[in-house]
């Protein structure tokens, strides 16, 4: 995904199923989190936000 579309985060909202929405990146596992949507919160119960001493 190129970084110029844009995500559709109001239909994203709208979904009942968790999504995230991640930036691909060369030579790491450690994808950056760009965008989660209302339910992943809920589902999942946490996001990088919760987790102090990670780089994000």
């Amino acid at each position: 995904m190129s970084k110029s579309k844009q995500i559709p985060t109001d239909f994203f909202d709208m979904l009942p199923i968790p999504i995230a929405v991640l930036e691909l990146k060369d030579n790491t596992l450690n994808h950056p989190m760009i965008y989660l949507n209302s339910s992943f919160n809920r589902t999942i119960g946490w996001n990088l936000d919760d987790i102090p001493d990670k780089d994000h």
